[in-house]
């Protein structure tokens, strides 16, 4: 009697075997999601990352303009003498740069790029704080950058946002 107990508590049924299976399943099902997840978000952080950086780079480059437009004003050698080269620091209305994803830039234009194919357009402006002061003028330059890295439901595009804001002295 003891013996036939024993062959029958050996290896595992046939309904065990199947439910490990299904859980395995559903188990591997949900680490694919997860994967799937992943892969987007890092897809969006680094087209945000991208974004943050185009900013910064116009945002440098209207610094230093504002900075050699001080120095040549009040330069010893010859103040007011013309500046070549002023891209943001002289333009009154909104100034367009399109940036694709090498990294190449557009001439800044009046008018704003179409926003596609992994592009990135930056919306470049001012907001003068002070126009009459005795060393120069200080304003508050800003930067948007719009970008598209996602669709909705329906495929359509989303487009995201990143903007900067610098309070720069300049003539």
């Amino acid at each position: 009697m003891r013996r036939t107990n024993q062959l029958r508590q050996r290896g595992f049924s046939m309904v065990e075997m199947l439910m490990a299976a299904f859980i395995l399943g559903v188990g591997l099902l949900g680490l694919a999601s997860l994967q799937v997840m992943s892969l987007r978000v890092a897809r969006g952080g680094k087209s945000l990352t991208t974004a943050v950086l185009v900013a910064e780079r116009i945002m440098d480059q209207v610094e230093q303009e504002g900075r050699l437009t001080w120095l040549n004003q009040t330069s010893a050698t010859g103040p007011g003498a013309a500046l070549t080269g002023m891209q943001f620091i002289n333009a009154a209305a909104p100034v367009y740069v399109a940036v694709d994803n090498h990294g190449n830039t557009t001439a800044p234009s009046g008018t704003k790029p179409d926003l596609g194919g992994g592009s990135y357009v930056a919306t470049v402006g001012r907001q003068d704080v002070n126009v009459t002061g005795p060393t120069g003028r200080t304003a508050d330059y800003f930067v948007v950058v719009e970008f598209q890295d996602e669709t909705d439901r329906n495929g359509a595009p989303i487009t995201r946002t990143v903007s900067l804001t610098r309070r720069i002295l300049h003539v």
